[in-house]
Parts: C-alpha cells; structure tokens; sequence
C-alpha cells in the first residue's frame, strides 16, 4: 500500500525543520506502519495559516494525478 502524507512543513524553530521531530507524532505512525509494508510519501505545506494550505492545493492535486496512491492521509492544524 502506498500512502501520501499531507502536513505542515514549517517547524516552530524557525528555518531548522526535521521531519522526525516538527512532526513527530506522524513520524511515529508511518514508522510504525512500515512493519506492514506500507510505503509513505510526504507532502509538506510550507506556508503558515489556511492560505499556506490553499497555495499548496493545486501542487497537491497535480502530486494525487500523477502518482498512483492507495490513500491520502492529510493532517492539518493551520500551523
């Protein structure tokens, strides 16, 4: 099974961002579901606020259509 992971990509550090530890608990969940042989791709928003999540819709959409996913998993908290 192949996933894409739809998140913030702006750490609370400022430019400093690591995926494991800016979101860290999506990085446990995809660690933990690794066991079973699924296969995650990420795709980080990089701008604050819902205006951060409408730019980046367009490129998510383009992302979904060209590539062949069993599911979109999106996490959202306008951060």
């Amino acid at each position: 099974m192949k996933v894409l992971i739809a998140c913030s990509g702006n750490s609370l550090s400022g430019n400093n961002f690591k995926f494991e530890i800016a979101q860290a608990f999506i990085y446990d969940q995809m660690e933990a579901l690794k066991k079973f042989d699924v296969e995650f791709d990420t795709f980080l928003i990089q701008c604050k606020g819902i205006k951060g999540y409408f730019n980046g819709l367009k490129v998510l959409r383009n992302k979904v259509r060209h590539s062949n996913y069993d599911l979109v998993h999106a996490h959202n908290g306008l951060i």
